[in-house]
């Protein structure tokens, strides 16, 4: 059975008792989620950076990335392959986002970059194999050094009210 529906799959996930059926649910979840929120990210990306007025191919280039990521869990859907392979395809997928994500955007929009991480955490703390939860807090931990010792500092200017 394909559902596209992220509450009907709740729904079933609750209701069955099948591990591989669960697994194939829990993975179509997450690609539903994080397709939907990248194809939003890379959309306001592209309107956000043209009104900042930042170099265009800059631009360009992240929303592209972000469509990509976006079109590989979109791909994920579809796939029909063994479901631990497509777990693991989707725990490596979440992980370079992540790491694109912080590495490109933390310049601009800070510590909101860890919004999506927390997304993701709660995702994989709801799935039975906690692989991508361990992966994620690994990989979390090591990209909070890497924006503690970078050298990025938050521009603060004065704010007259």
């Amino acid at each position: 059975m394909k559902v596209k529906d992220l509450f009907k799959l709740i729904k079933f996930i609750g209701e069955e008792s099948d591990k591989d059926l669960i697994l194939e649910y829990e993975n179509m979840i997450i690609s539903i989620f994080m397709a939907s929120i990248l194809l939003a990210f890379s959309f306001l990306n592209l309107i956000g950076r043209l009104i900042l007025n930042e170099e265009l191919s800059i631009v360009i280039v992240d929303s592209l990335l972000l469509l990509i990521f976006s079109g590989l869990f979109r791909s994920f859907i579809k796939m029909s392959v063994y479901e631990k392979i497509k777990e693991n395809l989707i725990i490596i997928t979440t992980s370079f986002t992540l790491i694109c994500l912080v590495i490109r955007f933390y310049y601009l929009i800070g510590p909101a970059v860890w919004t999506l991480s927390v997304v993701v955490i709660l995702l994989s703390v709801l799935r039975i194999n906690k692989k991508m939860l361990i992966l994620t807090s690994v990989i979390i931990f090591f990209l909070g050094i890497y924006t503690w010792n970078s050298g990025y500092n938050l521009k603060t200017e004065p704010i007259y009210y």
